[in-house]
């Protein structure tokens, strides 16, 4: 996502932004400014992104205005950031324990039955799931997609 910063004349600039990292960065910036909350008044959201703004990148780098333009296409509105964050999992109909290697066992929690909907929560911890990243994934090599008329 490439942002033009132009609120202030005497220094525009052009900034460049993974869109997922942009979206956890402000859903964690409005966590912190929301106290943890998930739950408030929509007629909020421009205090909210005054907050916001405040936090992200250490405050300096984009401005409320452009905080909540960029939340408002990234988000919807806080109902629907509400939704992705503050509703609970969903309840599973059953679970089943599985055993992974010699000792490590899982839940497998089936969500519906027809057609089968399961998850394995928690299959890796934050650390494994770093390491994964980072021995398995060429993230360095990774680019911008975007949408051409030619093929390739």
């Amino acid at each position: 996502l490439y942002i033009i910063n132009d609120d202030d004349e005497e220094n525009k600039r052009i900034e460049s932004y993974d869109t997922n990292d942009l979206q956890v960065d402000i859903s964690n910036a409005l966590e912190e400014c929301n106290n943890g909350k998930t739950t408030g008044e929509d007629s909020l959201q421009s205090a909210l992104m005054q907050c916001v703004s405040s936090i992200l990148y250490g405050g300096d780098v984009l401005s409320p205005s452009l905080t909540e333009k960029i939340f408002t296409k990234l988000w919807l509105d806080l109902s629907y950031w509400r939704i992705c964050n503050a509703v609970e999992p969903a309840k599973p109909l059953r679970s089943i324990i599985i055993t992974t290697g010699n000792t490590n066992t899982k839940a497998v929690d089936i969500l519906r039955e027809s057609p089968l909907v399961a998850t394995v929560r928690q299959f890796l911890s934050p650390d494994q799931c770093q390491a994964l990243l980072n021995d398995h994934t060429q993230k360095h090599e990774l680019v911008t997609a975007s949408v051409g008329t030619g093929g390739g």
